[in-house]
């Protein structure tokens, strides 16, 4: 599975990955990458953040989104 970014606990545990999102234009092959990305990471028990590139969070939307559950 591929992401853009990999969040990692102080022990190399991953936390979450990160997945920046431009969604214009939509093409199927695409869709269907996103499906496969997001059902990788659900098998692994890896949280997959998704944000679009032109809203980008600021420090406390990060922390809460990669926050253990």
């Amino acid at each position: 599975m591929g992401c853009d970014f990999g969040v990692c606990a102080k022990d190399a545990t991953v936390v979450a990955a990160i997945e920046l999102d431009d969604r214009s234009p939509v093409a199927a092959d695409r869709i269907e990458a996103d499906i496969k990305k997001s059902r990788a990471a659900s098998s692994a028990g890896i949280r997959l953040v998704r944000w679009n590139v032109k809203g980008l969070p600021d420090d406390d939307d990060i922390r809460l989104a990669i926050k253990p559950s």
